[in-house]
């Protein structure tokens, strides 16, 4: 009984480490790519006045 209990216990720890792995992957990759976004929009605004200058 306890064994199976324990199991169970693991199976679920488990499961929620997988959501949360899933979870923080998809959260990762968004919060990457707003990063990549916002440094890309800096960098062209910073660029396109001196390459007006010029």
């Amino acid at each position: 009984m306890l064994m199976a209990a324990s199991t169970h216990e693991l199976l679920l720890l488990r499961d929620l480490g997988l959501s949360f792995n899933a979870c923080f992957t998809i959260n990762c990759g968004i919060i990457t790519a707003m990063m990549y976004i916002v440094v890309a929009w800096v960098f062209a605004w910073h660029c396109t006045p001196i390459c007006n200058n010029d």
